[in-house]
């Protein structure tokens, strides 16, 4: 496990991101830890996240959005492009 400022890199398939004395958000809620499993399989990824093992993934299958969409985590953000 190696710290890089507020990422743990736990091993090479999982990301851990906790802030340092656990600021506040808007909604007067403390942030914990995000964890993401980096995949490039979109469906592997969904199951993480079904399964409670990943706090976020950057899509959802085309064929699980409408049950996604039912989910009360469920947000959609516009692609802006890739960042270069």
């Amino acid at each position: 496990m190696k710290r890089l400022g507020l990422i743990t890199v736990v091993s090479l398939v999982l990301i851990v991101v906790a802030p340092a004395g656990a600021p506040v958000t808007g909604a007067g809620v403390r942030l914990q830890k995000v964890v993401h499993i980096p995949t490039d399989d979109v469906n592997t990824a969904y199951k993480h996240f079904q399964a409670g093992d990943s706090d976020w993934i950057p899509t959802v299958p085309v064929a699980q959005l409408e049950s996604a969409r039912q989910r009360p985590e469920f947000c959609v953000t516009p692609y802006r492009g890739p960042i270069s």
